[in-house]
C-alpha cells in the first residue's frame, strides 16, 4: 500500500473469509494505539470482517493473508507522535498480538477477545490493558522498558508476575510494594481455574507497574 500525506483518516476493512485464528503484528512505533474487540453489527450474523482498521497522521503500510494483520509505519521519529491507530478485532477467533518498535501509549480493551498471546516489545510510554477472561495460560510478554503499566485482568483469574530488571511504584492486586530492584516472581491469589490464567513477564524495567482486578468475567 503507498503511503501518502492524507490528512483524512484512513480506514481499511479487510474480510474475515476462512481465517480461523488472527495474528496483529504492528511494527515501527506509533504514537497512540486503540486496540479493542469489534462490537459493529454484522459479527453475529458472521458477516464482519477480519478487523476494522483506522489510522490518523502518517500512514502505515497494511498487508494482510490468511488471518495475519501486518501494520508497519516508517521509521520517521519526527511524526511518530501525529500517529494513532484505532483496531477493533473480530472477537469470532482467537488472536495474538505482537506490537514492536516502541508506543506512546497503548489503551487495549481487548474484552470479549479471546487471546493467544501478547507481546510488546521496543520501550513504550504508556499501556493500559484490560484482559479478557483467558480460555488457557495466556503469555503476555512486554519488554523494552516502559513508563507506566496498568493491567486489570477479569476478578478470580490468577495471574504469575516474572519481573527483571527492577521497577519502581509497584502494586500488585492493591498490595503496594515501593521500589522492587533485580527480579521479582509473585503469583496471585484466585479463585478461578488455575490453568485459566496469564503469565507476565515484564522485563527491561519500569517506573509505575499497576496490576489489578477487574469485575467477574
Amino acid at each position: 500500500m503507498p503511503t501518502d500525506t492524507r490528512s483524512d483518516p484512513l480506514e481499511l476493512a479487510p474480510p474475515l473469509a476462512r481465517a480461523t485464528a488472527g495474528q496483529l503484528h504492528l511494527s515501527g512505533g506509533a504514537g497512540t494505539v486503540h486496540l479493542s474487540a469489534d462490537t459493529q453489527p454484522g459479527i453475529e450474523a458472521g458477516t464482519a470482517p477480519l478487523c476494522r482498521l483506522r489510522f490518523h497522521g502518517d500512514p502505515p503500510r497494511v498487508h494482510t493473508d490468511a488471518g495475519t494483520v501486518d501494520v508497519h509505519y516508517p521509521h520517521s521519529a519526527a511524526s511518530r507522535h501525529e500517529r494513532s491507530a484505532g483496531i477493533a478485532l473480530n472477537p469470532q477467533i482467537p488472536w495474538s498480538i505482537t506490537l514492536t518498535g516502541g508506543l506512546n501509549r497503548l489503551c487495549a480493551d481487548l474484552g470479549g477477545l479471546a487471546l493467544r498471546a501478547v507481546e510488546i516489545s521496543g520501550g513504550s510510554n504508556r499501556l493500559d490493558l484490560r484482559l479478557p477472561a483467558p480460555t488457557g495460560n495466556v503469555p503476555v510478554r512486554i519488554s523494552g522498558g516502559v513508563n507506566q503499566l496498568t493491567l486489570t485482568r477479569p476478578k478470580h483469574v490468577a495471574l504469575v508476575l516474572r519481573l527483571t530488571g527492577g521497577a519502581s511504584h509497584v502494586s500488585l492486586d492493591g498490595q503496594h510494594l515501593g521500589h522492587v530492584g533485580g527480579h521479582l516472581r509473585w503469583t496471585s491469589h484466585a479463585d478461578g481455574q488455575p490453568h485459566r490464567c496469564y503469565t507476565l513477564d515484564l522485563t527491561g524495567g519500569a517506573n509505575r507497574v499497576s496490576l489489578t482486578l477487574g469485575t467477574p468475567a
